[in-house]
């Protein structure tokens, strides 16, 4: 007697469907590292989705903190306006179009051993607030407050320089971030 082999009709069927829809990236899988050129595509594609036709330059730096630093601006653009920047830490992507400034901070231990102030004042400006300056005769504060970094600077708009105003950044250790003037503007 020859033995019984069982091939139920519905088995290869079967395997065959669950190979088409099983995914084919484990579930561990990560985005590959950011690099200077792959960030700078990233801010140009974010220009070319604000002005399509636009004639962009890109600009490769180091930013304060020493972090490298892509730039890709509109030519043309109205001062302080037309600017897509970034910095690279541990192969992410830091700035307005990537993580933010809270995220850049815990990366880089600035909770365990805050950096200098006026260093982390010129790089929030460079990336945040591209139509300001730090103000040259003041000298920015970081504190702690709580489990935050507490940044307290004078910025200066490019356009109005006799209007300078406080400001205060604060980098929580989890959660958003938050940014904004220590008083309101004046009304004049």
């Amino acid at each position: 007697m020859s033995p019984v082999i069982l091939r139920p009709r519905w088995l290869l069927p079967a395997l065959v469907a669950l190979t088409l829809v099983a995914p084919t990236t484990p579930a561990h899988a990560v985005a590959p590292p950011i690099t200077e050129a792959s960030l700078e595509a990233a801010l140009r594609q974010a220009a070319r989705a604000d002005d399509p036709k636009a004639t962009l330059s890109a600009s490769r730096s180091v930013a304060p903190l020493g972090f490298p630093m892509v730039t890709v601006a509109i030519e043309g653009a109205y001062p302080g306006t037309g600017l897509y920047s970034g910095v690279l830490a541990k192969a992410r992507h830091f700035g307005p179009h990537g993580e933010d400034l809270a995220e850049l901070a815990r990366v880089s231990g600035w909770h365990e051993k805050a950096p200098d102030a006026r260093a982390l004042a010129e790089l929030f400006c460079r990336l945040w607030r591209a139509a300001e300056t730090v103000a040259p005769a003041t000298t920015p504060v970081v504190t702690r407050q709580g489990d935050a970094l507490v940044l307290t600077v004078t910025l200066v708009p490019a356009l109005s320089p006799d209007d300078p105003q406080e400001w205060r950044v604060v980098l929580p250790r989890t959660g958003a971030w938050t940014q904004g003037p220590t008083e309101p503007p004046s009304g004049d």
